[in-house]
């Protein structure tokens, strides 16, 4: 009898919590459903070996943004030194002719001393042709369970409710069961 009730109770919570229909996954459609494009959003997540970033949190910008106030932090996947270019994820990021090199642990002094792995943080502005113009560079210092982390101040280009996942900056960013949505919508 005990089994049966256990068995019982086992398919009630499967009924109750199953994808699709958990108060997570309500929760993440019906914000999902209002989010738009254009809307800034501040994002934390883990970047993944396909350059998809698995959210861990979302916080949805509310008030006035001015377009130049783009803030970008993570890992450098790749330098090209002659364009002088730089990757974040599969992100291309080009230096504004005036861009500073501020940096509090005296990493970074010129464009020379950023390498692949290094974590970086950045302002400045997203631009057409999927570019990242920064104007404000410098490092971070990461514990290496961090090191694959984002954190990005920036506008959402596509929303896409059916997969759980929003796009920014060119990057496909998924919902789980762990995100944390930090404002939601009206």
């Amino acid at each position: 009898m005990k089994v049966f009730s256990s068995i019982i109770k086992a398919i009630l919570i499967m009924i109750l919590f199953g994808s699709g229909s958990s108060v997570f996954g309500q929760k993440v459609q019906n914000f999902l459903n209002q989010l738009k494009p254009g809307e800034w959003v501040d994002i934390e997540g883990v970047a993944q070996k396909d350059y998809t970033i698995i959210l861990k949190e979302i916080e949805v910008v509310r008030g006035e943004v001015d377009s130049d106030e783009w803030e970008i932090s993570g890992p450098v996947s790749g330098v090209l030194p002659k364009e002088k270019q730089i990757f974040l994820l599969n992100l291309p990021i080009k230096f504004d002719k005036d861009a500073e090199f501020e940096d509090d642990y005296d990493v970074i002094k010129s464009f020379s001393d950023i390498k692949p792995g290094l974590y970086v943080e950045m302002e400045g502005v997203y631009i057409q042709d999927s570019v990242f113009i920064a104007n404000e560079i410098g490092s971070d210092k990461v514990s290496d369970n961090e090191v694959k982390n984002i954190e990005w101040s920036a506008q959402v280009e596509k929303v896409n409710p059916e997969s759980k996942s929003i796009v920014v900056l060119g990057h496909t960013i998924i919902f789980t069961d762990e995100t944390i949505i930090k404002s939601l919508m009206h």
